[in-house]
């Protein structure tokens, strides 16, 4: 059963000033780790733009919003070469997703030019 669904979009030219510019804004949002990750990334831009799409796709599917203690560093999208992006939580973002029984994450990621896109499916296990 589908529990929440949260969809968010990214303009890349509003992050990349944010980007370049804002060490500030980066460490509001993003774990010491994303950040690393985005910045050795061949397009930090998109990178960053569409990580914080799946943040902001992840508390909407939660029906939270960035209210009930929930934090960006405790939403994680987590990628490879080899496997389908998932959805890592830790703290009162894991407790919230816990009481409202999601046991799974189904998310997508889509970029274009100017563009990055994330969908998140919130999950129980009756699927």
């Amino acid at each position: 059963m589908i529990i929440g669904h949260g969809v968010d979009l990214v303009e890349h030219d509003s992050f990349e000033r944010l980007v370049a510019q804002e060490e500030a804004f980066l460490k509001r949002g993003f774990t010491e780790s994303e950040i690393a990750s985005g910045k050795s990334s061949s397009d930090p831009v998109q990178w960053f733009a569409s990580r914080w799409a799946v943040k902001e796709a992840v508390m909407k599917a939660l029906g939270t919003g960035f209210t009930q203690g929930v934090s960006w560093h405790e939403i994680t999208a987590i990628s490879s070469e080899t496997e389908a992006p998932r959805i890592q939580l830790t703290g009162t973002t894991k407790q919230i997703a816990e009481q409202k029984c999601v046991a799974h994450w189904h998310l997508t990621i889509s970029h274009t030019k100017r563009f990055s896109i994330a969908s998140v499916i919130a999950a129980d296990d009756s699927r």
